[in-house]
Parts: C-alpha cells; sequence; structure tokens
C-alpha cells in the first residue's frame, strides 16, 4: 500500500519509505569530490539599487568588502540581465580578485572560447565541488555545440543537490534543453515543489497473508506531494522539507493510506569535498479512517564524491508509536546504519545500498493461553536501482530484499491449536522495472511494476501476519516545479 513511484533513489521521491541517519563516526574517512551543501542562486534587484559603482573604484586591487559586493553586483547583474548588462563590469585587471562562481560567470559570457575555457577551468580547480559553476560550464558547453557537454551535464547531475539545477541538467541530456535558454545562479531561498499522481491497480493493498479467506485487490488513486523551502549559505544551508502521501482504494477503502512527514535537514561543509547533514523528521500515518502511527527521530549524514561516484554514510535513531492496542507492542526504539554507493556513468545509472537495523521493541502477551510474541529483531538488507538513460525515455530496474531475524523466541498457537515456540525469521523481497517518459523540462510519464513478496517461518497456518504476496502496476504523471 505505497507508491509505487516514489522508489526511484536517484531522485530521492521515496523519502517515505526511508529512515533518516544519525552518522556520529566515519564520514570524514571517506574521500572524493562532494557537492556544495545545496544548490545556490540568488535573488536579484535592480541594478540601481547596489551602493557600490564598479567605475568609480579607484585601483584595481579591492579590500575583501568591496571585492565581496563587486562580485556580490556581478551575480545579481547576471539573473538580471545576462551576459549583456555583465559584461559592463568585468574589468580585466580585477581577474584574478574574482571568486570562483564570479570568474565562472566572466568565463560564460566570454566570446572567445578558448579564453572561456581557461577561466572554467581555473574556477573549478578553486571550487571542485560548487555545482553552480558545474551549470554555468554545460550550459557553456551546450550553447557552443561543444564535443564534451554531455559530460560536463553528467557532472552537474552528479554534483549537484539542488532540485533546480538536476531538472535543467537532464533536460539538456534528455535532449529538451531549449526550454532553459538562461540560467541563474545563487538565489537565497530556493523553494520547490514535486507532485506525483496517478491510477494504479494492487493485488493485496493491506499486505494480509496468503492464508487469509478473502484476499481483495482494488483500483486505487495514488498521489505524492513534496514541497521544500532552503536557504544556503556558503557554509552550508537550513531546509524544511513537507510530504505527503496519499493512496486511496476503491474496493477495500480500509487500506487508504495518509502519510504525512516534516524535515529540517541542515547541512554543514565539512570540507572541499565532503557534507554533513544533521535532520530533524518526524511523521503521521492514518489508514482508513484511523491514526495508525508516528514517527520521530534525530539522524546525521555524511557524503563525499569521487571522480563517478558518490558515497554515502548514514545513521538513524528514532521513534515510533502505534495507537492500535494491538499493535503497540511492535513500536519501540530504532537503531540504524545505511551505507549506499552511486556510480554516474555515461547515459547509465546505478545506486546500490546496504542496511543493518536493530529494533528494540515489545511484545504481546495473552495471560489466558500464555502464548507471547516478541517483537525486537534485526533486519540486514540491500536495496539495488539501475537506470539506463534514452534520449526521451529512462528504463530502471529495483530490487530490494532483507532479512529479518527475531531477538527472542515467540509461543503462540497455530490454527490447529498447536502450540509452536521459534524464533521468527523473514525474507522480504520487492522487485520491478519502472519507465520513465519525458514529457518536457518539468514533466514526466512513469509507468511502473512492482512484485512484493515475505517469505516467513511464521508461515500462513501457523501465524497469519508474517506471510504475504502484493502485486502493483501503476502509471503516473510527475509535475516539478521551482523558482528558476
Amino acid at each position: 500500500m505505497r507508491s509505487i513511484v516514489m522508489l526511484n533513489p536517484r531522485t530521492g521521491t521515496s523519502g517515505l519509505t526511508i529512515y533518516f541517519g544519525l552518522w556520529l563516526l566515519g564520514c570524514l574517512f571517506v574521500s572524493g569530490k562532494e557537492t556544495r551543501a545545496d544548490g545556490e542562486i540568488y535573488s536579484t534587484r535592480p541594478a540601481a539599487d547596489q551602493a557600490l559603482s564598479i567605475r568609480s573604484l579607484p585601483s584595481p586591487f579591492l579590500e575583501p568588502k568591496d571585492l565581496s559586493a563587486y562580485n556580490t553586483k556581478i551575480i545579481q547583474v547576471f539573473n538580471q540581465r545576462q551576459c549583456p548588462g555583465t559584461r559592463g563590469l568585468l574589468s580585466a585587471e580585477l581577474y584574478s580578485q574574482l571568486g570562483p562562481l564570479t570568474l565562472a560567470i566572466a568565463a560564460y559570457c566570454d566570446p572567445d572560447r578558448n579564453q572561456a575555457e581557461l577561466r572554467f577551468q581555473r574556477a573549478e580547480i578553486e571550487d571542485p565541488s560548487n555545482d553552480s559553476i558545474a551549470l554555468l560550464h554545460a550550459h557553456y558547453a551546450s550553447q557552443h555545440s561543444t564535443a564534451d557537454s554531455v559530460e560536463l551535464w553528467k557532472q552537474v547531475l552528479r554534483l549537484t543537490h539542488n532540485q533546480r539545477i538536476a531538472t535543467i541538467a537532464k533536460a539538456f541530456l534528455q535532449g529538451t534543453g531549449d526550454a532553459f535558454p538562461q540560467v541563474q545562479v545563487d538565489l537565497p531561498i530556493l523553494t520547490y515543489a514535486n507532485l506525483v499522481l496517478g491510477p494504479r491497480y494492487e493485488t493485496n493493498p493491506l499486505l494480509q497473508s496468503l492464508s487469509y479467506p478473502h484476499l481483495s485487490g482494488s483500483l486505487g488513486l495514488g498521489a505524492a506531494l513534496n514541497a521544500g523551502i532552503q536557504h544556503p549559505w556558503d557554509f552550508g544551508s537550513l531546509s524544511a522539507q513537507y510530504s505527503l502521501v496519499y493512496d486511496a482504494y476503491t474496493v477495500v477503502p480500509g487500506a487508504n493510506l495518509v502519510t504525512q512527514q516534516l524535515e529540517v535537514p541542515f547541512a554543514i561543509r565539512a570540507g572541499d569535498q565532503e557534507d554533513l547533514k544533521v535532520r530533524l523528521f518526524g511523521s503521521d500515518t492514518a489508514l482508513g479512517p484511523s491514526q495508525y502511527s508516528l514517527l520521530g527521530g534525530l539522524g546525521v549524514e555524511g557524503v563525499a564524491y569521487h571522480s563517478n561516484t558518490r558515497q554515502t554514510v548514514q545513521g538513524s535513531v528514532f521513534a515510533d508509536h502505534y495507537f492500535d492496542p494491538n499493535l503497540r507492542g511492535q513500536a519501540g526504539s530504532h537503531f540504524r546504519f545505511d551505507y549506499r554507493w552511486e556510480f554516474f556513468q555515461q547515459a547509465s545509472y546505478a545506486n546500490i545500498a546496504l542496511w543493518v537495523e536493530h529494533v528494540a521493541a515489545g511484545r504481546k502477551v495473552n495471560s489466558v493461553d500464555l502464548s507471547r510474541l516478541n517483537f525486537s529483531h534485526t533486519d540486514l538488507g540491500t536495496e539495488i536501482y539501475l537506470e539506463r538513460q534514452f534520449r526521451r525515455i529512462m528504463v530502471g530496474l529495483y530490487v530490494k530484499t532483507y532479512l529479518r531475524e527475531d531477538r527472542n523466541d515467540s509461543s503462540y498457537y497455530s490454527s490447529t491449536q498447536t502450540l509452536i515456540t521459534k524464533r521468527r525469521q523473514d525474507l522480504n523481497l520487492s522487485l520491478g522495472p519502472n519507465l520513465i517518459f519525458s514529457l518536457g523540462a518539468t514533466a514526466q510519464l512513469i509507468a511502473a511494476y512492482r512484485f512484493n513478496r515475505n517469505y516467513s517461518n511464521f508461515a500462513g497456518r501457523d501465524y497469519f501476519d508474517a506471510t504475504y504476496a502484493d502485486h502493483t502496476v501503476q502509471i503516473a504523471f510527475r509535475k516539478f516545479w521551482g523558482n528558476f
């Protein structure tokens, strides 16, 4: 009963099904190249509002505060009037004092392609993880039809955490870049929203046991909204992100699911090649007509880049609560560690994740027949997503599996009234393909199938909650908005 359209790990739209990290040690031991904490663009004001007149400066060597104002003005004028307005501000004597981003703007506005490439190279050496510099370089290459433009857009996509910049990069890689004749850099407030909406059919929306006498498939509607606001600084960023998932079914209304999640991440540039992110997060879920669960916790994540890969180490500490008295024993404290490795290649992408999670939960005891179910357990899992890009279509394959082993034995009566004592062990498997069709720079049509199966030694004839299967087919439309 989860929206399978949210399961693309590359785009981050599976945030409601991924646990967030508390990562205290390890990220500084992962070397490589990392993005800025988030993409940066400045909002613009009319040039007349600026206090500094570059033409009136008496010396080509500026004091730091004036140099900062000079760089800021170049960025603001570039965002307003692009290169025609910016060239009048650029002074050859001051090129040596330009910051990496303003040097990239100077290169972008230089009609001499050889000189422009030299300046782009210098800017990238001074700030190799700046996705705005990579955006300018790739857009310049596309405008001048240089042979390396595809590789440069791949580099943009690899570096950025910014939804706006990623959308532009994907548009050029899919051949729809004409929708972005201009680019902007350095907005102080970034806002975005992503909506996914479409019909689906699911064979077992309640994930009932295979032994249940009346499994009911159902048509339904899946919707997911993600929205966020982000304020970047040179040292990182502060964000607020809200997610809403709504799954409705025609035949099984008791499976209707509404989940809301709020996350507040604070990102810090731990070094030229590393990021450290601290998150506070919480979620609320309603199932059918009733409130179902609450979840909240704290996380930290470390990310680092190599030449064509991105590595993420994360962990989480969080707690959940179930409102149904029959489920409260399954709630408890969660301790999770994740490692994710992403590979960026020409026209292809791979995402491989490994995790281990321990759940310190309660138990359910029947004082009459002395049966007891223990819910504390440890999971060990892996998740793989493979994607191949073509001109206007992306083909993806998603595979996720995990092993669960309970910490203690449970005793219960089977359907034949036999007392059984065993330690629960599960194997869960989820897999299926995605087809994503481009409908322009900011819209997509998605077709996806998921098979989800849980195998358990708590078999259907013994304990009906443990073993189930589900097939889901969904078609959805995805639309993205951002302040660009």
